[in-house]
């Protein structure tokens, strides 16, 4: 959303502040009809499959802050159980844990996303290791090939 065109027209700075004023502090009724949008959109929120979870938490993070700049603010608590219900399948065996060790209403969203993260970085080690085990089938030693050869060459004599 691009401010500069909405005040561009404005010959004054304190006319450029009333307009963006207007636009995004407004009344009641005009903060709470903008803010719908990103209520819902903060609602159904969830990570997408195979979606990195600091792009994840970008997008949750933009939500949240249209919502501060409508008025809105949520309690840690609800962010930290809106993160933990949101996350893709394999961070279900974290988020188990998380919740059976943590007590949701006093652990910081902070705290949570830095557990997070290092599951994360555990699930890229374990990706890692496993295509270099699967190549590593791959590799054939010399000794192994002439040793190959000799089998079938004399299986087939």
């Amino acid at each position: 959303m691009q401010i500069f065109p909405r005040i561009a027209n404005a010959d004054l700075a304190k006319k450029a502040w009333e307009l963006l004023y207007g636009e995004y502090h407004g009344g009641d009724h005009v903060r709470s009809v903008k803010l719908q949008n990103p209520i819902c959109e903060f609602e159904h929120t969830r990570m997408r499959d195979n979606e990195p979870l600091s792009v994840y938490l970008t997008r949750l993070n933009e939500l949240l802050n249209q919502m501060k700049t409508f008025g809105e603010s949520l309690s840690n608590e609800r962010l930290v159980q809106k993160v933990l219900i949101s996350l893709s399948k394999v961070y279900d065996s974290i988020c188990l844990v998380i919740k059976n060790t943590k007590s949701l209403e006093t652990v910081e969203l902070q705290e949570v996303i830095t557990i997070l993260k290092s599951q994360e970085q555990r699930f890229e080690l374990h990706n890692i290791n496993t295509a270099k085990k699967g190549f590593a089938s791959f590799l054939v030693s010399p000794k192994n090939q002439n040793k190959g050869s000799n089998q079938s060459g004399s299986s087939k004599s």
